[in-house]
């Protein structure tokens, strides 16, 4: 059924309108209310789960698929590695108290240094930050190995965001 545009009044035949983009209206209901907290609280409404699975089943072919064109389905690789450090970080010295158990493992090989302590608490507080500065570290390393595949830097950017949880989650 075509709807009128509440934006420029033109007939939305489809979707979207196809003069100003404007989604064709809906009803507020419970699915509607679900979508908007995924989106505003988790962001989640894009295939976080889907590109999780993907990731643990087969990170390569997840990032082929991206950067072949592939993206309605799959999470933005950078988001990807925000929410996945932060969850990590805060799992190890949260839930599992991470400090706590490498404070007794130096304790016991006699490195409880000033230096130590210092080095697990920028660790400790800048994980996320540590994470995303190894991605183009990584990138640099695999486009210098791989530069047969005739990929640029930032698509070995984006299959080195798909690939390094994996390996560190």
């Amino acid at each position: 059924m075509d709807q009128i545009c509440p934006n420029c009044s033109n007939t939305i035949k489809v979707n979207f309108c196809e003069n100003c983009g404007q989604k064709k209206f809906k009803r507020i209901d419970k699915k509607y209310i679900w979508d908007e907290i995924q989106y505003t609280v988790f962001h989640t409404n894009k295939g976080l789960l889907y590109t999780l699975k993907k990731i643990i089943q087969n990170p390569g072919k997840t990032a082929k698929e991206f950067i072949d064109g592939n993206r309605v389905n799959h999470y933005k690789p950078i988001l990807l590695i925000f929410v996945l450090s932060g969850i990590s970080t805060y799992i190890s010295f949260k839930i599992l108290d991470l400090s706590k158990i490498l404070g007794a493992y130096f304790a016991d090989k006699n490195i409880n240094s000033k230096f130590m302590g210092d080095l697990m608490t920028f660790l400790s507080s800048y994980t996320t930050i540590l994470m995303l500065a190894l991605v183009p570290f990584f990138a640099l390393t695999t486009k210098i190995v791989f530069r047969k595949w005739g990929h640029n830097y930032y698509e070995h950017v984006v299959m080195n965001a798909y690939i390094l949880p994996k390996f560190l989650y």
